[in-house]
Formats: structure tokens, sequence, C-alpha cells
């Protein structure tokens, strides 16, 4: 009978990384190395190779990703196939919708290693990625030397057979699809963003990858600008910026296939407070959706403005009419369930939120 040891990972953006204690798991006699992750970025990657080197060393190594919501780098894909073998969990139901929204998800988090005389784990919240493994607030378990007999190990056995049989090799094809998909969608980031690589609950918008609203139906004289409701105002800030009437800041949208820079602005409207934000088609688009009777499902009340993180001032947006709705309908339901949800004013009785 061996003698367990137990660790913790409590991880603040002061605290010492968790990275930094996976090497109380390594192990260079290890027989065999099993991991699975949500989401995996390459930082994350070179993180984990770097602190269970022994391991990866030792024994040939299996990795379960999943490209759920576009959160996964195809360069870490490629980055653990050059260390092992790679599936994906729910790829071909993603493959067969053409969609990156999953429902439901694969969400698990850990390293299994074993060794001929005991087993080791690392199990909690983070992610393969850099800000999952250095800087988020996170909580993981560690234990050592477990012995092979333990009923949990025989669990997460038989839940890695079945999970590991029911998913995705790898392959070429696969990966060029994904990469397609990945850069046209709009419910997946930036390559080239780890700022936001983890799609975590948050409770303010400021934090948010998406953040979604119903337009307003009041478009001002000329129907060329798009009015927002004001719970949106600090997910286009950072850090040091204060949002406060007539304040302004110039941030990047990519809307329509270009990419333009435009001024946001705090307006203390009559009725309501509202931001104001131009749009680059300079509203005609906008002036096609307008309709003066707003109790009208096609004016654009009615429509939904979807804004996605890229960077540091640096968005994506995406104009759905009612029709259209169903394409988000997951982000929704995920920020309902999370009650990151808020009513804008009783007037007009819109919604706003965020994931």
């Amino acid at each position: 009978m061996t003698d367990t040891k137990l660790g913790l990972g409590l991880q603040t953006p002061e605290s010492t990384p968790i990275s930094s204690l996976l090497g109380s798991i390594d192990s260079k006699e290890s027989e065999d190395f099993r991991a699975g992750f949500a989401y995996a970025t390459t930082g994350g990657v070179e993180r984990v190779k770097n602190g269970l080197a022994n391991s990866l060393d030792s024994t040939p190594s299996k990795w379960l990703v999943s490209f759920d919501y576009g959160h996964t780098q195809p360069e870490a894909v490629r980055l653990l196939q050059d260390i092992g073998d790679v599936r994906v969990v729910g790829a071909e139901s993603l493959r067969r919708r053409d969609s990156l929204n999953a429902n439901p998800r694969f969400h698990p988090k850990f390293v299994w290693i074993q060794d001929p005389e005991s087993h080791h784990l690392m199990m909690g919240s983070s992610n393969l990625t850099e800000s999952g493994m250095t800087r988020n607030w996170e909580a993981t378990v560690f234990l050592r030397s477990i012995d092979p007999s333990h009923l949990a190990i025989e669990q997460i056995s038989s839940w890695w057979e079945e999970t590991w049989g029911e998913s995705h090799p790898v392959t070429d094809e696969l990966l060029d699809w994904y990469e397609d998909i990945r850069e046209s969608s709009d419910v997946s980031p930036d390559t080239t963003s780890e700022e936001y690589d983890d799609w975590e609950e948050t409770n303010h918008p400021r934090n948010a990858s998406i953040v979604w609203a119903r337009l307003g139906y009041t478009q001002g004289g000329s129907k060329n600008q798009m009015d927002i409701p004001t719970q949106f105002g600090e997910f286009f800030l950072e850090d040091g910026d204060r949002w406060k009437v007539d304040s302004e800041y110039y941030i990047t949208f990519r809307f329509e296939g270009e990419k333009v820079d435009r001024k946001i602005k705090y307006h203390d409207g009559s009725k309501q407070t509202r931001i104001y934000l131009p749009t680059e088609t300079g509203g005609t688009r906008l002036a096609e959706m307008f309709n003066s009777n707003k109790f009208d499902k096609t004016s654009l009340r009615y429509y939904f403005a979807v804004f996605r993180r890229v960077g540091e001032y640096d968005y994506r947006l995406r104009i759905l009419p009612p029709e259209k709705v169903s394409e988000i309908q997951t982000e929704i339901n995920s920020a309902q369930e999370r009650d990151q949800v808020v009513e804008t004013d009783e007037e007009t009785n819109r919604l706003v939120g965020w994931v």
C-alpha cells in the first residue's frame, strides 16, 4: 500500500504559478502519460513540457483536447503531436454541423501519470494555456503515489477508455477544417491573442470574451449611428481607463471584412444612457435596418450586436437580424445560466449578456 501525498495549487495573479508545481508529480519512471484539457495554447503546452519533462521523456503521451469555441490553438495541437498521440473530443459533431458552438462542452483539466508501483494525478480548473498555468485564479489538486488498486484509478481508467474511444484522431484534414472555420467564426478568438484564451465565468462585461445585446431603435436623425446599451461600455476599456460621461476612446473593429478604427463615446441621453458607435459603412446598412415602428420585429430594435474581443482595443463585430439569432443562442443560453445578463431599461426592455 502506497502513501498518497496531497498538494494544492491555489493560483492568483500574484502567487506561485501552478506550472512551477508540476514537478511534484513528475517521474523518471513513468510507463504511461495521459492528459485531458478543454483548451490548449502553445504557451500552455510549453509550460507542461518543461514542468513534466522527465515523464514525457520516459513514455509516449496521449492527449485529449477540444475544438469547442475555437479556444484551442492549431499550433498547440501540432506541438502536442510532436510529443504524443492527440485526439479531439466532439470533433465529429462540430464538423457535422460545421460549427464551433459545442453543446455539451468537453471541459476536463487533468494529467495522469502511471509509474510501475504508483500513479500521480493533477486535476483542477487550469486549462493547458499560458494564463491557466501562470496567472489566472485557479485551484488544482496534486496527488502523488496513489495506489494503482485505488477506486479512483479504476474510475478514471474507465472514463478515459470510453472517452478516448469516442474521440477523433487528429489528421491534416481535420486541422485544415479547424483552421478555416476558426479564422472565419465569430465564436472563436484571434489566433494571435492569448490574453483572452480562456472562456471562464466573469461577473462583469469588462472581463468578458464576448458581449451581445439587442440594439436600440433610436438611431438619431441621420440614422448613421448604432445605439447600444451603456452596459456594453466597460467591455471596451482596458486597465486604467475610466468610463465616464463624455469620455472618448479609439478602438479597432473588424466588421464586414473591413478593419477600421472608430471612436466610442459614453453619452448621457435624455431618456436613457447610450453609447453611440458609428460604423465604417457610413450608416448605409443601419439605415436599411431602421424602422420607425419600434414594435415591428423587422426593425433594428430586434437585431443583435455581437462583439468578440480580439486583443487590446481590438474587437470583432457582427450585427444579426432576428432570423439569425440562433447563431449565438449558445452564448445567450450560457450568459443566462450564469446570471451574466442585465436588462437595460423599462422602456425598451433590452437585454445585454456576456461570456
